[in-house]
């Protein structure tokens, strides 16, 4: 998996029934890979495992997955297009007790 630049980070802890919502617009044509990145980290080292990573590939698909000591788990992928380029999306990642929920509005 490739490695991005890391543009905004902030250390909050999530507990079972948290959500984090994200609103945004893609504004450029579909062309970057990936778009959109978010990562749950369980520590405050980069290095650190990851229980939750989304990556938002607009008009192609959503990749999730988790890193668990230093490996990847498989990756789960879905095609859905829930994003139209141009359109406003809000997307919804919900910490349930055991996973994460994932919903997309807008967009369609």
């Amino acid at each position: 998996m490739e490695t991005l630049p890391v543009l905004y980070k902030k250390n909050v802890f999530f507990s079972v029934g948290s959500s984090v919502k994200i609103n945004g617009t893609p504004i450029m044509p579909f062309c970057m890979s990936p778009e959109l990145q978010v990562d749950f980290h369980t520590g405050t080292n980069e290095d650190s495992d990851i229980a939750f990573s989304l990556r938002v590939y607009f008009g192609k698909e959503l990749v999730m997955n988790s890193r668990k000591n230093g490996s990847w788990e498989e990756e789960v992928r879905s095609t859905d297009k829930p994003f139209r380029d141009g359109q406003p999306f809000e997307l919804d990642i919900s910490v349930l007790s055991d996973q994460y929920q994932v919903t997309v509005s807008g967009g369609q």
